[in-house]
């Protein structure tokens, strides 16, 4: 059966031992404690033994106590058992040599099992069970492990002697509660020994009782056991005949004794003076000074924490320091102690201490993975002290264990500018990199090591950084209304300080210009490209300051001042396609502006890059005819009617040739080419009638040998019509006239 510490509460291990005795059983019972554990081997009513790892008390000191055993006698037995020279256990081979007898044995066998079976009654909370059935095995094995002690013993005569010492040690204790006390006899022991007989034992115990030791050390060191000397003590003690010392009396014999008793009596000393205390006196610091100096580093540091805290509250500074520092130095690794003392350190003003112990409290913190406590400490340190770079860098990466990257960058900074102070420009700017790296967003981060990039002359560096620096701040522009103004705000700033450090490059300003025009601030976009542009072309880097016009011009389209800056550049460049496609623009722009003479311009300079330009003539044609300029249209046509002949394309020539017989009607060369063009094109109705109104036209105009030529050539297709002969007869009679001559007609008679 096995039961549980709750339970034993309830059912008490005497009746437990009652129950064994009388059902007989026969098996091993094992209770355990956080004591310890013990095994009780029962056979039908007896206790055989009990196994221990280590018996409370030894049999050659209780026969010793008995006074049947003198101590050298004992001492020999013992060191032939450790050399090997004995096999028997001592108890028996005392009696083969005749040191003790059998029964003298049996008594002392039947203390050793009631001071076993006494232990486990004060045990605060055990559990048990029970093996029953043959046992022979599990003796065997408990043999090999455990101490035996005892023989055969009646259970019930057991139990009732474990009650009967009980019951008296809790009389002992109703008259003496501290083993710790010290006793003093009120009577001449002399006079008291004559009265009773002067039994040895008492003697002893007079002797003993001297007003220094405590009755710890008088149970030690009489020559009786526990049991009888507690009731020989209690019955001194209900007569009268010592008395115990007053907490003042204890507190003066530890004083006075400091440098003479043991300190482990002196530690019961002040023990027991704390328990009864004196008035105007406190002995905690004493027992901690103690404790410490019997090795007790727990108990010891208790107590110094307790005084620290006891004399803090009076006001004694140096003192809860000393207690609080002494602490530590037992249990470095204990938090609260160091809290302890760090409060101390600055109720003292003791900043720099201070520090030290919060850095050592921070670290401690971080060996228990405590990063909050851990990241609290090393800000309060550093509140305490700005300027320590150590703490800094341990601030910044408690604080990004915790994913508070903003706050490791802010330290980051810190050091950043630290170092940069003391001269340290690597160490500095590495700091710096941190705080980016923790922080990648931050526009504030980067733009430190921006600004000490370049001032420490890392220009290209510098120029990287603020690349990088633009996107981390425009992905934030997604969102709308306030938070967009601010970001254009800040891209504009950026601008602005980067043209300070001498930082502005095309590859920055495009990105700028993109970012901007994110936030919907084309204006700003234009007006950084074009920044960008003209310091490029100044510095003669005609290729950036190409790019930027034209990233500008895609970005604001409709601004002429940039196209035509544009394509100056292109022309430098030697891109005339380039520059030719963006005059033409320029040109179709100031036309919808109503700007007839600025598009003139560009178109006409257009001409005077690509001199042979049908599309451009035939733009600047239809502008001029737009303005009323029709004889210069009408030239602008006949040059693309005359270009499309040239090539071969008569059909389109004879489009444009006929717009600029329409444009200006009276000039013959625009007719004459016209006329020709439909000829070529084999329309030679329409040519005949042109060749005609040629004719007629050069002859109202008096070029009579012009006109000739084109009736001529309206004669080799067909006959002269009336118009025609009349047409011929006065060019021919006014040609003759100017020759001097007359001349017949030739051709006008139809049978010619």
């Amino acid at each position: 059966m096995k039961q549980g510490a709750d339970t034993l509460r309830v059912f008490d291990f005497g009746l437990l031992f009652q129950a064994l005795a009388q059902s007989l059983k026969v098996g091993v019972l094992k209770v355990s404690s956080r004591h310890g554990e013990k095994y009780l081997h029962f056979s039908r009513g007896k206790l055989k033994a009990i196994y221990t790892k280590r018996s409370k008390i030894r049999i050659g000191r209780i026969l010793y106590n008995m006074r049947v055993l003198d101590h050298a006698d004992l001492q020999q037995v013992l060191v032939d058992k450790e050399a090997g020279r004995v096999s028997l256990p001592v108890g028996e081979e005392l009696v083969v040599r005749g040191l003790v007898t059998e029964e003298d044995l049996a008594e002392a066998v039947r203390y050793q099992m009631t001071e076993e079976i006494l232990e486990i009654f004060y045990w605060q909370e055990y559990s048990y069970e029970f093996f029953g059935g043959p046992v022979d095995k599990t003796i065997r094995q408990l043999v090999k492990d455990y101490t035996r002690v005892g023989g055969d013993q009646d259970v019930h005569e057991l139990l009732l002697n474990v009650s009967r010492i009980i019951d008296e040690i809790g009389k002992f204790n109703q008259v003496t509660p501290s083993l710790r006390d010290v006793y003093e006899l009120t009577v001449d022991p002399e006079t008291h020994l004559a009265s009773v007989g002067r039994p040895p034992e008492l003697v002893e115990l007079l002797r003993l009782i001297d007003g220094c030791r405590d009755l710890r050390e008088i149970l030690k060191e009489i020559r009786l056991n526990r049991f009888e000397a507690l009731e020989l003590l209690f019955s001194l003690r209900t007569g009268g005949i010592i008395r115990p010392k007053n907490s003042f009396e204890l507190l003066m014999l530890a004083e006075n004794k400091q440098r003479t008793l043991p300190p482990e009596r002196l530690a019961r000393l002040y023990e027991r003076v704390r328990e009864l205390g004196v008035e105007g006196f406190d002995v905690t610091e004493r027992l901690a000074q103690v404790y410490d100096a019997l090795g007790d580093a727990a108990r010891a540091a208790a107590l110094f924490v307790e005084n620290a805290r006891r004399v803090m509250a009076a006001g004694d500074h140096d003192a809860a320091g000393r207690s609080a520092k002494r602490a530590v130095e037992l249990f470095p690794g204990n938090a609260e102690f160091r809290g302890l003392l760090i409060e101390i350190l600055l109720s003292e003003g003791d900043r720099e201490a201070a520090v030290r112990e919060l850095s050592a409290l921070a670290m401690i913190f971080s060996a228990r993975e405590d990063i909050e406590s851990e990241l609290s400490t090393l800000v309060r340190a550093d509140g305490l002290n700005p300027s320590d770079e150590d703490l800094l860098v341990r601030t910044a990466r408690a604080a990004a264990k915790l994913g508070r990257m903003r706050a490791a960058g802010n330290a980051f900074v810190r050091l950043g500018d630290l170092c940069a102070r003391t001269g340290a420009t690597e160490r500095a700017l590495g700091h710096l990199r941190e705080a980016v790296r923790a922080c990648p967003g931050s526009g504030r981060f980067r733009w430190r090591l921006v600004l000490d990039l370049a001032r420490s002359g890392r220009r290209a560096e510098a120029v990287e950084e603020a690349r990088r620096m633009i996107p981390a701040v425009w992905e934030r522009a997604g969102e709308s209304g306030r938070r967009v103004d601010a970001m254009r705000r800040a891209l504009r700033a950026l601008w602005t300080r980067l043209g300070r450090l001498s930082l502005r490059d095309p590859s920055i300003a495009t990105l700028l210009a993109e970012a901007l025009g994110r936030c919907g601030d084309a204006e700003g976009a234009k007006s950084v490209l074009a920044e960008t542009a003209r310091a490029a072309k100044a510095e003669g880097r005609l290729e950036e300051c190409c790019g930027a016009l034209t990233r500008a011009v895609e970005i604001a389209p409709a601004d002429r001042a940039l196209r035509t800056e544009l394509a100056g550049v292109l022309e430098d460049l030697g891109d005339i396609d380039g520059a030719v496609a963006q005059r033409l623009s320029l040109a179709r722009l100031c036309s919808s502006a109503g700007e007839a003479s600025g598009a003139e311009g560009d178109l006409r300079h257009i001409l005077s890059l690509r001199p042979i330009s049908p599309e451009v003539m035939l733009e600047l044609a239809e502008l001029l005819l737009r303005e009323g300029r029709a004889r210069e249209a009408a030239e602008l046509f006949a040059k693309v009617g005359n270009l499309h002949r040239a090539v071969g394309s008569s059909a389109r020539a004879v489009e444009f040739l006929d717009r600029s017989c329409r444009a200006d009607p009276g000039e013959p060369r625009h007719l004459r080419a016209f006329a020709e063009a439909l000829a070529e094109a084999l329309d030679m109705d329409r040519s005949i009638e042109s060749f005609e109104r040629l004719a007629m036209l050069l002859n109202g105009r008096g070029d009579h040998a012009a006109a000739i030529d084109a009736g001529m050539k309206v004669l080799q297709v067909r006959g002269a019509g009336n118009g025609l002969d009349r047409v011929l007869r006065e060019s021919l009679r006014a040609l003759g006239e100017r020759l001097g001559e007359r001349t017949p007609v030739v051709g006008m008679d139809r049978r010619d």
